[in-house]
Order: structure tokens, then C-alpha cells, then sequence
């Protein structure tokens, strides 16, 4: 136990000596702005706020790193997270057009449909230029 904290103690030693600051890995994201606007939106439509991070995850990864067209299908076991369809199309300035829509499993109010156009403002991060939020049919 003791060579582990030395190790621990050595490697963050020699990080902080020598200038090189952590890493951390970078994923597919929205601006702090599009992001705030599309919670409070869904906030507003009555989708329950368990289920925010699984639209959120859901548009992010199938946004990438650039404009291409794709489908993804975010769904995970347990009955309280919704299912998040996504299909992305990009347009000729190179943006990306985006149709999602999450539903519940079980019946509960909240389901909703996303238009939307969103475009690179740097590596991995979206700024969204329209995003429209209606309940599903």
C-alpha cells in the first residue's frame, strides 16, 4: 500500500515539475447556451427531468465531431429513461438538421419531438442555430 501512494505522490510530482497539466478525453458536446435552452425547454414541456441527460446524450453523440449524416438510437434498460431516436442530416453550409424524438416505455407525460439546426463553434461543440421542442403525437 505504501508503493502506491509513493507512485501516486511521483507521478503527481513530476506532472506538476514539469508543466504538463491532465488530459481529459473530448467528446461531442453542445454550447453551454444550446444546452441550457434545450433543458429548460424540455423543463417546460413537462419531460421529466430523469430523462434530460438521455436526450442530451443522445443528440450529442449522434451530432460527432462533424456534419454527416446519421441515425442513432439511444436506449437504455430501465423503464424511468426514455428512448432518443435521432436522425442527422447536414446542409449545404455545412451544418447539421436534426429530427429526435424521445419517448417513455411506460405511459407518462413528456414525450417530445426536437427540429433542429445546429453548427460547429469548435472542436466538438455545437452551437444551436434553431431548436424546436413540441410534444410528441
Amino acid at each position: 500500500m505504501k508503493r502506491l501512494y509513493a507512485a501516486a505522490w511521483l507521478a503527481t510530482g513530476l506532472l506538476t515539475s514539469t508543466g504538463v497539466t491532465a488530459l481529459t478525453p473530448l467528446s461531442p458536446h453542445l454550447t453551454p447556451q444550446s444546452h441550457q435552452e434545450l433543458t429548460a425547454r424540455l423543463t417546460e414541456l413537462g419531460f421529466p427531468q430523469v430523462g434530460h441527460n438521455s436526450v442530451v446524450i443522445a443528440l450529442t453523440q449522434a451530432l460527432g465531431f462533424k456534419a454527416e449524416s446519421k441515425t442513432y438510437d439511444y436506449h437504455e434498460r430501465h423503464a424511468h429513461l426514455p428512448r432518443v431516436q435521432v436522425h442527422v442530416t447536414p446542409d449545404s453550409a455545412g451544418c447539421a438538421v436534426v429530427a429526435l424524438q424521445a419517448n417513455y416505455q411506460l405511459p407518462q407525460p413528456g414525450s417530445v419531438q426536437l427540429q433542429g439546426l445546429y453548427c460547429l463553434s469548435g472542436m466538438g461543440q455545437w452551437q444551436a442555430r434553431q431548436q424546436v421542442l413540441t410534444p410528441a403525437p
